[in-house]
């Protein structure tokens, strides 16, 4: 069944593939939403729902600016919270839509590859995610556009809608102050200042000074070594198989040393490295920074074959990153079964999701 739906993909991907920009990627990027909505919109059942209905129903419980807010407004219209799930899920859909597109035609591959990787926080994280949309494209506005009133203004959102987006802008100053020769250096280093950091405040008692993120540091939010590893290794595999995608394609097409667009995404990509070390014992920096990350590794990825006149080479790695992410998709939602003996988390909040969608059929185990 995996097989069937990535090969799916796989060949629509190329269909898609051999038109041109313009109206054919309008048309590529309602088709790919329409995907996108079909398989999240109705969902009405995951592990934070009972908690975002607490945060619409009742103004006194804490949450951020932006979901506040809509709350209200969204009561004040005689809606219920699914509404306002639908409304983020829309949202973040056309915002990630939009950022693809800038670099790439392959909006159908990378939207539908990064909906099935992360289904699951996805359609439970929305304040994050809406957030996460907001970042992205105010990053395009910021570097593309001469509209930097809408980036700050995109900026300013992501923040209300969840804080925790504002660790993601960090990117803006260490990208104006390193240069293409020391940009990767510069995020290995400051990975281990980071974790040095946060790792002292754990050992010192002192998460309490550090407002909202305390809760990173919850029983809850820790791991083990071993469990640390377990979630990151796919995510350190895929960062080394992008480095030397980046290699190669920069000694084949030495323009890209001056191509902005390659060195904007070479640069987000590799800027979630600094959250590495830190996530092999605090999951949700993995979950937050790291694993939200695949778009733009996939956009980046893609922006790499631009330059390709080959139908065969271009063939060769779409396999490639198809194979990949079947390997991830394996490695995410099976593994634990097969290593361990029991369903892995992640496929039965799958399953619970996808099954809440009424006009879909139900997946069994």
């Amino acid at each position: 069944m995996v097989f069937i739906v990535f090969g799916i993909i796989f060949f629509l991907n190329f269909f898609f593939l051999f038109t041109k920009s313009g109206p054919s990627k309008f048309y590529i990027s309602v088709f790919s939403l329409s995907i996108f909505f079909i398989l999240l919109l109705g969902v009405k059942e995951t592990a934070d729902s009972e908690g975002y209905m607490n945060f619409f129903e009742n103004d006194e419980v804490k949450t951020d600016f932006l979901f506040r807010n809509l709350s209200t407004l969204f009561t004040n219209f005689g809606m219920e919270y699914y509404q306002l799930f639908q409304f983020h899920v829309i949202l973040f859909g056309i915002l990630y839509t939009f950022f693809i597109s800038r670099f790439t035609n392959n909006i159908f591959l990378i939207l539908i590859f990064y909906l099935l990787m992360l289904y699951v926080p996805l359609a439970n994280q929305i304040r994050y995610y809406l957030a996460f949309g907001f970042f992205l494209n105010a990053i395009y506005l910021l570097y593309f556009s001469k509209k930097k009133y809408l980036a700050y203004l995109f900026i300013i959102i992501s923040i209300l809608s969840h804080s925790a987006i504002t660790l993601f802008y960090g990117f803006i100053i260490l990208n104006k102050f390193s240069q293409n020769n020391n940009y990767l250096k510069r995020c290995l280093i400051i990975s281990l200042v980071f974790f040095a950091l946060i790792f002292s405040l754990n050992s010192l008692g002192l998460n309490a000074f550090i407002g909202n993120y305390e809760l990173y540091f919850s029983n809850d939010a820790m791991s083990s070594l071993l469990g640390g590893v377990f979630n990151a290794l796919p995510n350190i595999i895929i960062i080394i198989l992008l480095y030397i995608r980046a290699k190669i394609a920069l000694k084949k097409h030495e323009v890209f040393k001056q191509d902005k667009s390659f060195q904007i995404l070479y640069r987000l990509s590799f800027y979630s490295v600094i959250f590495m070390p830190a996530s092999l014992y605090i999951q949700i920096l993995s979950h937050r920074y790291i694993q939200a990350s695949l778009i733009i590794w996939l956009c980046f990825y893609c922006y790499t074959l631009t330059l390709e006149k080959s139908f065969k080479v271009v063939f060769n790695h779409i396999i490639c990153l198809t194979g990949v992410i079947i390997g991830l998709f394996y490695y995410t939602y099976f593994f634990s079964e097969i290593a361990l003996g029991e369903t892995s988390f992640y496929l039965k909040e799958f399953i619970r999701s996808f099954n809440s969608i009424e006009y879909l059929p139900n997946i069994e185990l």
